[in-house]
C-alpha cells in the first residue's frame, strides 16, 4: 500500500512539473521507470491516472484517442488540439462545423408527424396507379415502403437512369424472404434473384422496374452512386411515426451496421461518401443516431477516415448491454439473419449467465 502510495505521489509530481506538457499512459510507464530503480507496469499506471482523473487533480481527453487518453495537469487548449485532430485529421475549409457535427451528442425531441407521407405527391406515377390510392395509405404499404426507401440508401441500388431495381442480401434467404415480403404488398411485380458478380452475396432485381425506380426516387432514395451524391433521411420517415422509425432504422442498419464481434456488445454503423459530401454524409449519420436517441439508444461520437484509395468513411457504435438489449427489443438486422443470430445468440447467453448466475447464489 505504502508503495502503491508513494507510486502515486511520483505520477503526480510529474505532472506538477510538466504542466504545460501532455502525457499518454506509455510516456509515463517510461518516464516513471526512468526515474530510477523502481519498475512498474502499465496496469498500474492507468488505476493511478484514473484516480488523479476522478478527483480532479490531471485533466485528459474526452474520449480514448488511438493510443488511449491523453493528459495533462492543466493544458486544455493543447488537449484540444490534440483531440480535434484525431478527430479531423484532415484539410477541410469548414473544420470547426465538421468538428461540432462529429462531437454532437445531445439531439433534439424528434417530434412525430404522421400527415407527412402524402400521397397527392407521386399519385400520377404509373406504379401507384397500377394498384390504387387507398392501397398506399395503409400502414403495412407505408412501412413496406419506408423499407425500400432504406434498402435504397444503403444496400440497394436505383440505377442513374432512374429505370432499375436491385438489393443485395448475404444470404440466399433472406433474399427469398424480401421477395415473399415483396409480393404480398405488390403482387403485380416479378423478381430475378441471382449470386452477385463477385460472389458472397444475393442480387434481387425488381424485373421492369422503372416506375418503381421512380417512385423510390420521389420519397427520397438516391439514384446512381449514393458515394458521390448527398441525400439524407426524407422527412417522411424522420417525422413519422414510430413504426416508420423502427422500419426504417432496423433496414439501414441491417444493411450497414455490423453483427456483435467476439462477444463484445457493440454495433458499429459505417457509411461512405467522397470529400466533397462530408458534410452530408455527418449530416446523414447524425439524423440515424437522433433517431436511436428517440428510442433511448445512446451512441458514440462519429469517427471519419479516409481509406487509402478510397473515399471517406463515417462510423458511430452502439455500445454496451443496456443499449443493445434495447435495440434487440425495439429493433433487428431487417433481411440480415447472420447478423440478427449473433445478436440473438449474445443476448441468450448474457440471459443464461444471469440466470446461472442467480441460482448459484441461492
Amino acid at each position: 500500500m505504502e508503495q502503491e502510495l508513494s507510486m502515486h505521489k511520483t505520477i503526480h509530481k510529474i505532472f506538477l512539473d510538466n504542466p504545460k506538457q501532455i502525457f499518454t499512459t506509455k510516456d509515463l510507464l517510461n518516464h516513471f521507470n526512468n526515474l530510477g530503480d523502481r519498475k512498474t507496469e502499465k496496469k498500474l499506471i492507468t488505476q493511478i491516472l484514473m484516480r488523479l482523473f476522478r478527483k480532479d487533480e490531471i485533466i485528459r481527453t474526452p474520449t480514448q484517442l488511438t493510443d488511449g487518453y491523453y493528459y495533462s495537469l492543466n493544458n486544455h487548449d493543447l488537449l484540444n488540439r490534440v483531440y480535434e485532430n484525431h478527430l479531423l485529421p484532415y484539410h477541410f475549409s469548414n473544420r470547426n462545423l465538421l468538428i461540432e457535427q462529429i462531437r454532437k451528442n445531445c439531439f433534439n425531441e424528434i417530434n412525430n408527424n404522421k400527415g407527412l407521407f402524402d400521397i397527392d405527391n407521386f399519385k400520377e406515377l404509373n406504379f401507384v396507379k397500377k394498384y390504387s390510392l387507398e392501397h398506399f395509405q395503409t400502414n403495412k404499404t407505408k412501412e413496406f415502403l419506408t423499407m425500400l426507401a432504406g434498402f435504397s440508401m444503403c444496400d440497394g441500388h436505383v440505377s442513374i437512369k432512374v429505370t432499375k431495381c436491385h438489393f443485395f442480401f448475404r444470404r440466399k434467404s433472406d433474399a427469398e424472404l424480401f421477395v415473399g415480403d415483396f409480393q404480398k404488398i405488390f403482387h403485380l411485380e416479378n423478381f430475378c434473384i441471382k449470386p452477385g458478380s463477385q460472389g458472397g452475396c444475393y442480387v434481387v432485381s425488381v424485373l421492369k422496374s422503372s416506375n418503381l425506380a421512380k417512385l423510390l426516387q420521389r420519397l427520397g432514395s438516391p439514384a446512381g452512386n449514393k458515394v458521390f451524391q448527398p441525400f439524407l433521411v426524407p422527412d417522411w420517415i424522420y417525422y413519422g411515426s414510430d413504426d416508420i422509425k423502427k422500419v426504417f432504422l432496423s433496414t439501414v442498419i441491417g444493411n450497414e451496421g455490423s453483427a456483435p464481434s467476439n462477444n463484445r456488445w457493440r454495433i458499429q454503423f459505417v457509411l461512405s461518401k467522397c470529400k466533397e459530401h462530408v458534410p452530408n454524409l455527418l449530416g446523414f449519420l447524425n439524423q440515424i443516431r437522433a433517431m436511436l436517441s428517440h428510442f433511448g439508444i445512446s451512441t458514440s461520437h462519429i469517427q471519419l477516415r479516409e481509406q487509402k484509395g478510397r473515399q471517406f468513411h463515417g462510423r458511430f457504435y452502439i455500445k454496451g448491454k443496456e443499449n443493445l438489449r434495447k435495440f434487440y427489443n425495439e429493433f433487428s438486422f431487417l433481411y440480415a439473419s447472420e447478423k440478427q443470430e449473433v445478436l440473438e445468440d449474445l443476448i441468450s447467453t448474457n440471459w443464461r449467465e444471469k440466470r446461472d448466475d442467480l441460482v448459484n447464489t441461492q
